[in-house]
């Protein structure tokens, strides 16, 4: 169905992965930076760069199907604070984002991968953890969001398995509604199938080294 090269006018090209991100190169000024790992048809991502445009916002989408739907919401709005990158989120967290950059992270709904000969290919592992810890300003804020209650306790064990955060924060609630401006796809429907879906957030603190 999709044959054709993606439009490149928002995609960071393989040029430009090459070496650690420079921001103000990347959005041609200096503005704190948020990463969405996994932006699915871009629901969230292209919402939050709308509701705040002096954000630069960085999307990770490994899928091309995906990726086009996002591009093609981008083109029409315009959004000149998103750049969409096609690659592995590990080797872009691990080997591109340099410390203590980022604002925020959000992970929102990654594959559970639920039979336990998978478990290890679930992205939300310690080592994974680590750099994004490694990675975020202090007080930087990782939000994670899941609908598989077994993958959320998963989440829970990785995210602890790091001494160094300020504060983690777990709770469930039902899908937040279609009216949400932050909704993403995946929450507004099981929003409507009236799921539960499980919540980690945690902050790095305020006195994190500057390395």
């Amino acid at each position: 169905m999709f044959t054709t090269p993606i439009d490149e006018t928002y995609l960071l090209t393989s040029n430009d992965l090459l070496n650690p991100f420079d921001y103000t190169a990347i959005f041609g000024r200096t503005c704190p930076v948020e990463i969405e790992i996994g932006v699915g048809k871009g629901r969230f991502l292209l919402d939050e760069a709308v509701r705040r445009p002096d954000t630069g916002f960085l999307g990770i989408e490994r899928v091309r199907k995906y990726l086009r739907m996002t591009h093609l919401r981008l083109n029409e709005l315009g959004c000149e604070n998103v750049r969409l990158i096609c690659e592995d989120a590990g080797y872009v967290i691990r080997q591109l984002v340099v410390d203590n950059s980022i604002a925020a992270y959000h992970v929102y709904f990654p594959d559970p991968w639920p039979k336990r000969k998978h478990h290890k290919r679930r992205i939300i592992q310690p080592d994974f953890v680590r750099h994004l810890y490694r990675t975020l300003i202090p007080s930087g804020v990782l939000r994670i969001c899941t609908d598989h209650e077994q993958y959320a306790h998963h989440i829970d064990l990785a995210v602890k398995s790091l001494p160094e955060w300020e504060e983690v924060r777990t709770w469930s609630e039902m899908a937040r509604t279609e009216e949400s401006s932050t909704a993403t796809h995946f929450e507004v429907k099981y929003s409507r199938e009236k799921r539960m879906v499980y919540w980690t957030e945690c902050c790095c603190p305020n006195e994190k080294p500057i390395r």
